[in-house]
């Protein structure tokens, strides 16, 4: 990393518990910083490597309202010596939400764009002027180079790897990384967002390596079996996930693991992407009453 390497913990730790009867580790992505965690850091890292050589002095880039992206941008943007500004889709809400108050009192500047605007622009990427544009979630190649420190980081090989699935980008990196070393690792991503072709055109930009892909549909929706892998896993581990893309694919593994789909003897390991502050949202605050 660059000067900035003592604020975050990397690698990050890599965690061994005992999970639904059957041994699991988690690589804790989430511990990498309180805010620039999870694959955010390691989506911006080489994008902002090449606005410093650039000499661009200002990351722009694009989220939603809750947006975890702009949250780390504007942390990593703090800390590397940037000044950042976020596009948010949609109208300046009546109440800036903690997400976005957090962002500002980084230094983000925010701005609003129409949702048509929004779809036009969320993708643009590279310098203009002084400033460097870094697409919605740092879904691209850049992005993709970074996350594949997460299978670098590991010591060794595993039978199974299981990761949210968001843009796609993280994914990549993973396979890329896992091609490279040659590994006969079974990549199951599971995505909550509905948009299977956009998430598969990226990938295959990007490698070739095969994965196994399902979908847990229900973006910022918890159902009643995610909740409890919630619950479960924080009072078994202290091991908080986040409630947008974390949780699904836990439940994926609950599932894959009871039902017999790995063999005894296989290793799996789940990637935690960060992401808690997802809880932060009035949505996802609603649920957690309900435990």
């Amino acid at each position: 990393m660059n000067t900035a390497e003592q604020y975050f913990q990397i690698p990050s730790p890599l965690h061994k518990i005992h999970l639904f009867n059957k041994e699991v580790w988690i690589k804790r992505d989430d511990l990498i910083h309180p805010f620039v965690s999870g694959n955010k850091l390691r989506k911006i890292f080489f994008h902002a490597k090449h606005a410093k050589e650039d000499n661009a002095q200002i990351l722009v880039s694009y989220g939603g309202y809750y947006s975890n992206h702009l949250l780390a941008l504007a942390a990593y943007g703090a800390i590397g010596g940037f000044q950042t500004k976020g596009f948010v889709k949609g109208e300046r809400p009546k109440k800036i939400n903690p997400i976005l108050k957090l962002c500002m009192l980084y230094g983000m500047e925010i701005a609003y764009l129409t949702r048509g605007d929004f779809a036009n622009q969320r993708q643009s990427f590279g310098k203009i002027g002084n400033q460097y544009f870094i697409p919605e979630g740092g879904a691209s190649s850049l992005g993709a180079k970074g996350c594949q420190a997460i299978v670098e980081e590991l010591p060794n090989s595993f039978d199974h790897i299981i990761t949210p699935v968001g843009t796609g980008t993280t994914l990549s990196g993973i396979l890329q990384s896992v091609e490279q070393k040659k590994w006969e690792t079974e990549i199951h991503a599971i995505s909550v967002v509905n948009d299977r072709l956009g998430i598969e055109k990226l990938v295959k930009s990007i490698t070739t390596r095969q994965y196994t892909f399902y979908q847990k549909l229900g973006f910022q929706k918890l159902n009643t079996e995610e909740l409890a892998v919630v619950k479960e896993l924080v009072q078994k581990s202290g091991i908080l996930l986040d409630p947008i893309y974390g949780a699904k694919a836990m439940n994926f593994l609950k599932d894959a693991i009871t039902s017999g789909k790995f063999k005894n003897d296989e290793t799996i390991l789940y990637i935690h992407t960060g992401g808690k502050t997802g809880w932060f949202s009035e949505k996802m605050t609603n649920h957690l009453m309900k435990l």
